[in-house]
C-alpha cells in the first residue's frame, strides 16, 4: 500500500512537470524567433498592373510628402507669397501684327502723291462778298485731274459769273477803276493757281496781267480773268497725271499741284521779279457830293503806281545757278487817288 502511494505521488509529480514544460515550450506553430505563424498576415499575390498602380500611388504620396514639407516655412524663414502668373495676350499680339502688315501693304499699294507746286495768298481782310466768291470758285476747281497733255482754262472752269452760279457782287478792276462786279475777287483764284503751276513747271499757254497792281502778290506774279480776253490757261506737260487741290482755311487760299515727282532732287527753282520802270499816279481826282456835309471826305479808290516788270525763273543745281529764264513781262497802269468830298468844301476853293 505504501508502495502504491509512492507510485501515485511520482505519477502526479510527473504530470505536473510535463504540463508546465508544455506551457513554456515553443509551439509547433511558432517559428524560432518566437513570432506566431497563426497571427501572421496572409500572403497575397498581385498582378503586374496592380504592382504598377501601387508604385505610381507610392510615388505620388512621396511627391505630396516632399511638397508639403518644402512649403512649410521654418522659424528662420518667412513664408513666400504665392504669385499668380498672368498669361500673355498672345492673340492680341498676333492681331496687332496682322493689322500692321495689312496697313503696310495698303501704303505700298497707294499711288505715289507728291506736291509738285504749292502757293498761297491771304484774303482774310476782304469783304464778305469777295471772300464768298473766292471760296465758291475754289470749290469748283478743287479735285480737277489732268492727264498728260490735257489742258485747263480757268475761265471755262469758273464761268458763268452769275448769282445762279454762286457768285456775289464785289470789287473788281475796270478801265483803271475799282467797280462793283458779280464774281469780283476771282482773279485771286487765277493768280494763286498761276504761281502753283509755275512751281510745278507745267506749260503755261495763256496769262495776262491786271490793268493795275494787286496787293496780294509781287509784280508779274498775277494772272487776271476778264471775259475771254484775259484767261489763265496751261497744259499738263508732264508724263504723269496731276491733280489740282484748292483749299480755303482761316483766310488763306492755297493751291497745290499733286502728282509724281520726277525732277532731280539736287535741282531747285525760285522766281524773281525785276522792275524795269515806274510811273507815279498823278494828282488826286476829287468828286463833289452835294448831298454831303462840308466836313465829309472819303477815299473811294487808292492811288496805283504804274510799273513795267519782268518775272524770271532761276534754276540752281547743288546750290549753283544754272539758268535764268524770263517768264513774262507785265505792264501796270498808274491810277490817281479818287476822293469824294462835301459840296461846301468845293465852293470854298
Amino acid at each position: 500500500m505504501k508502495n502504491l502511494w509512492k507510485i501515485f505521488l511520482c505519477f502526479s509529480i510527473y504530470i505536473l512537470f510535463f504540463t508546465g514544460c508544455k506551457k513554456n515550450a515553443p509551439s509547433m506553430e511558432e517559428d524560432r524567433s518566437g513570432a506566431s505563424l497563426t497571427q501572421a498576415p496572409k500572403q497575397e499575390y498581385i498582378t503586374q498592373k496592380d504592382a504598377k498602380d501601387l508604385k505610381q500611388a507610392s510615388e505620388l504620396d512621396t511627391l505630396k510628402s516632399n511638397s508639403s514639407s518644402e512649403n512649410v516655412p521654418t522659424k528662420s524663414q518667412k513664408p513666400t507669397p504665392s504669385v499668380t502668373k498672368i498669361p500673355e495676350p498672345t492673340k492680341k499680339v498676333v492681331e496687332n501684327k496682322q493689322e500692321k502688315e495689312e496697313k503696310k501693304k495698303e501704303e505700298e499699294n497707294k499711288p505715289t502723291v507728291d506736291i509738285l507746286g504749292e502757293f498761297k495768298t491771304y484774303y482774310g481782310d476782304s469783304s464778305s462778298a469777295r471772300s464768298a466768291n473766292i471760296e465758291n470758285a475754289a470749290k469748283k476747281i478743287d479735285g480737277t485731274k489732268l492727264q498728260p497733255g490735257e489742258g485747263f482754262s480757268c475761265h471755262d472752269k469758273l464761268a458763268p459769273f452769275t448769282k445762279e452760279n454762286g457768285y456775289q457782287e464785289a470789287g473788281a478792276f475796270e478801265q483803271g477803276k475799282v467797280v462793283k462786279s458779280i464774281g469780283g475777287g476771282v482773279c485771286q483764284i487765277s493768280t494763286t493757281l498761276y504761281n502753283a503751276v509755275l512751281l510745278a513747271e507745267l506749260k503755261i499757254t495763256s496769262r495776262a496781267a491786271h490793268s493795275m497792281t494787286v496787293s496780294y502778290v509781287e509784280l508779274s506774279r498775277d494772272a487776271a480773268i476778264a471775259g475771254e480776253d484775259k484767261d489763265l490757261k496751261f497744259v499738263n506737260s508732264l508724263e504723269n497725271p496731276v491733280t489740282i487741290r484748292a483749299i480755303t482755311k482761316d483766310g488763306w487760299l492755297i493751291f497745290r499741284i499733286e502728282g509724281k515727282e520726277t525732277r532731280d532732287p539736287n535741282r531747285t527753282i525760285h522766281f524773281e521779279t525785276v522792275i524795269l520802270s515806274k510811273q507815279e499816279p498823278g494828282e488826286d481826282v476829287i468828286t463833289v457830293d452835294k448831298t454831303r456835309a462840308s466836313d465829309y471826305s472819303k477815299v473811294t479808290q487808292k492811288e496805283h503806281i504804274g510799273y513795267e516788270a519782268e518775272l524770271y525763273k532761276i534754276v540752281t543745281v547743288k546750290g549753283k545757278e544754272k539758268e535764268r529764264i524770263r517768264i513774262n513781262r507785265s505792264n501796270y497802269k498808274a491810277a490817281p487817288k479818287y476822293v469824294t468830298v462835301g459840296s461846301t468844301r468845293e465852293a470854298d476853293k
